[in-house]
């Protein structure tokens, strides 16, 4: 036996020669994912956070929340500083359940720290009745309408909305709303991210201000919205192709803890924890913004989403005019041919492509 081991040592001891006194240094651990920028898009401004509420009037009970930035810092992004008498404002819809403004707590703080007002109603839905849904819509949009004339620094010259799953589908009607008004003259942008149904808009095309910059956002593992739905909006969005990009944020499972582009990979506030999903949004946030204020003339990649600690670049987000739908499916609700769509997507549900499968 002791001979036995005697040879076994042995050859761990060849083999330990034979690859060099690299290979006895320490073992390697997996890679990190991408840490935020330290500067540039998607890396955190100079501007201090301020936050007021208000009750909206159209919907008791459920508050408006409005945080400005301060300080005598330059705005990282839009120019100017962060306690000019006017800043460009940012409209933000979030998705079911999620009123608390912690659960987009991370992106908030960091719209807002590169010089966004950000305005956040909140609202509530007690069924799945489509008037209910509508309602909802309806009362993001008053309460919007409220903060704006609330605040004195918001310059509905400049504005953006974000919405994320059932906030994403309020975008298209918010923003025609606000163009209704006469906002966004100056910039407009708009995100939707992982939508699920558009209401209030018809049935066809989707007329916007012809200078709107707008990027749909779709994550690769979602398991509740659709595809397909964000991308028959895209698609119906009447903007040239110059003022509009589709982006699809891939999983990567190349280091621990993988990379997951799932439903809830934009809300790191939620207390999941901020990871690389929420770094590469908060990019996007920057670039769409940065492309309106200058007039479409610095749109900036929308495919790069960071490296990984051993150097070994992130899955590219797929970046595209004419998305298709490569799955999950069946997605658990917002289903464009399932029983939700039959439900509440009557009006455009016979724009949706055909399945993957």
């Amino acid at each position: 036996m002791r001979r036995h081991l005697v040879v076994g040592l042995a050859v761990v001891a060849a083999l330990a020669g034979s690859l060099g006194p690299t290979a006895r240094a320490a073992i390697v651990g997996p890679a990190s994912q991408p840490k935020q920028p330290k500067s540039g898009p998607g890396s955190n401004g100079g501007c201090t956070v301020a936050q007021t509420s208000f009750d909206n009037a159209a919907a008791p009970g459920n508050p408006v929340y409005v945080l400005q930035p301060n300080g005598s810092a330059p705005a990282a992004v839009a120019g100017g500083g962060c306690g000019d008498a006017k800043r460009p404002t940012v409209f933000i819809a979030h998705g079911l359940n999620s009123a608390d403004p912690t659960y987009y707590g991370d992106l908030i703080h960091h719209l807002v720290s590169v010089g966004n007002i950000v305005v956040f109603p909140t609202y509530q839905v007690n069924s799945g009745d489509k008037a209910d849904l509508e309602q909802a819509y309806r009362n993001v949009d008053a309460g919007i309408v409220q903060a704006v004339s609330k605040t004195a620094r918001i310059d509905t010259a400049r504005v953006g909305w974000w919405g994320h799953s059932f906030g994403a589908s309020m975008i298209p009607y918010l923003v025609r709303q606000g163009a209704a008004r006469g906002w966004g003259r100056q910039a407009l942008w708009m995100t939707p991210v992982a939508m699920t149904f558009a209401l209030l808009v018809g049935g066809g095309d989707i007329a916007v201000p012809a200078n709107t910059q707008e990027l749909t956002v779709a994550l690769e593992d979602d398991e509740l919205a659709d595809h397909r739905i964000g991308d028959e909006v895209f698609e119906a969005i009447t903007l040239p192709e110059s003022h509009k990009r589709h982006a699809t944020v891939n999983s990567d499972p190349h280091g621990q803890p993988a990379i997951v582009a799932d439903h809830f990979g934009p809300s790191g506030g939620n207390g999941t924890g901020v990871d690389a999903v929420d770094y590469i949004v908060w990019r996007y946030g920057d670039l769409l913004e940065t492309c309106a204020v200058s007039g479409g003339r610095s749109c900036g990649d929308y495919s790069y989403t960071g490296t990984w600690s051993d150097g070994t670049p992130v899955v590219p987000a797929t970046v595209t005019q004419h998305p298709v739908d490569e799955g999950p499916y069946p997605a658990l609700l917002a289903e464009c041919d399932g029983l939700y769509g039959q439900q509440l997507n009557q009006a455009r549900i016979h724009r949706c492509g055909a399945t993957h499968i």
